[in-house]
């Protein structure tokens, strides 16, 4: 039987990465518009990734201090220059392209592949518990095959145009197939960004203080990245003043804060497949805030989808618990990863 405050600290996890997926569902709707103008992707990446680390380094220092080391070394500097290209920059700039040709449904449809890609890493460097004869892992593998399905059925009952039968090369469905390899590639950053966030809190267990640090180097790597792409800071849109961007940008930075800073202290307490499996809820609300709020049509083989989607993450989670309880000697292993 386990202790009430094991419990409660579950509970609290669960109802928090369903709070920060609907935060993140319904960031996407609002950003949606702002881009549909022009906004460049790069210039507002450096601005949301700036104002997170001065959102995020007070409270890093107030509550991480202790846990700092007393000299970085270069293993540590390299793993969280890792974690600022390609969660802070790469992650961002693809996910933001991506859903600016898309929709805000579809950039929340695309990271569900993430859990089965998170899932394969995490078993190849010992962060996840895997023994094909064990029942859990088999519930463990389908559940991540039926949620993988019902994201890539769903990304595609949601093309807003299906390419006419005489032209493949459609302006609107080339359009939305470029979109969809933006978010595949966002996916596959944010897929390596949870496991390295995994290892690195090994090493450095101050969650708050590596998003800072982070997010501080994604802001440098990403200027970097604008003005070899566009030959200087630009804005990219004429119809948005400065201001306008700033405040944003300002409101984007507080809510990626608190999500970001929840979901890697959940990543260090629970480990990031069982973070990860929380991507259909903002699949749901994003759909359901992209009909309310930009009058994009939902139909029933997405709502299929959809309900795909969430049985897997069910069969997932329940066999995690299952697993936790059956096998509670098993965590020491996990937390010694192959990773260096």
């Amino acid at each position: 039987m386990r202790p009430l405050s094991h419990m409660l600290t579950n509970a609290f996890i669960i109802l928090g990465l369903v709070v920060t997926q609907v935060s993140t569902a319904a960031y996407m709707v609002y950003l949606s518009p702002f881009l549909s103008i022009g906004m460049n992707p790069l210039f507002f990446v450096i601005l949301v990734n700036f104002f997170m680390f001065e959102i995020m380094l007070p409270f890093a220092v107030i509550f991480e201090r202790s846990k700092w080391p007393a000299r970085l070394s270069w293993k540590l500097i390299i793993k969280i220059s890792s974690i600022a290209l390609l969660g802070a920059t790469l992650y961002q700039v693809m996910l933001i392209s991506g859903m600016k040709i898309t929709s805000p449904a579809i950039a929340s449809a695309m990271p569900n592949l993430g859990p089965g890609i998170i899932f394969i890493v995490a078993v190849s460097l010992r962060f996840e518990r895997f023994d094909i004869n064990c029942w859990f892992t088999r519930l463990k593998i389908l559940g991540n095959m039926v949620c993988i399905g019902g994201a890539v059925a769903f990304s595609i009952y949601q093309n807003p145009s299906s390419p006419p039968a005489n032209s493949v090369d459609s302006g609107i469905f080339g359009g939305w197939f470029i979109g969809c390899i933006c978010l595949f590639g966002a996916v596959l950053m944010v897929s390596f960004t949870a496991i390295m966030q995994a290892a690195t809190l090994m090493e450095f267990p101050a969650p708050l203080s590596l998003c800072a640090f982070a997010t501080l180097l994604g802001t440098i790597f990403t200027a970097i990245a604008q003005l070899l792409i566009d030959g200087k800071i630009d804005v990219g849109t004429s119809t948005m003043d400065l201001w306008d961007v700033i405040r944003v940008a300002l409101m984007s930075g507080v809510v990626n804060s608190a999500c970001l800073g929840f979901i890697t202290w959940s990543v260090k307490e629970k480990g990031p497949v069982f973070v990860c499996m929380f991507n259909p809820v903002q699949t749901v609300a994003s759909a359901i805030l992209t009909a309310v709020v930009l009058g994009q049509s939902i139909g029933l083989k997405s709502i299929v989808a959809m309900f795909l989607m969430f049985c897997g993450l069910y069969e997932v989670l329940w066999a995690k618990t299952k697993e936790e309880a059956a096998f509670p000697q098993t965590t020491e292993d996990i937390q010694e990863p192959l990773l260096p």
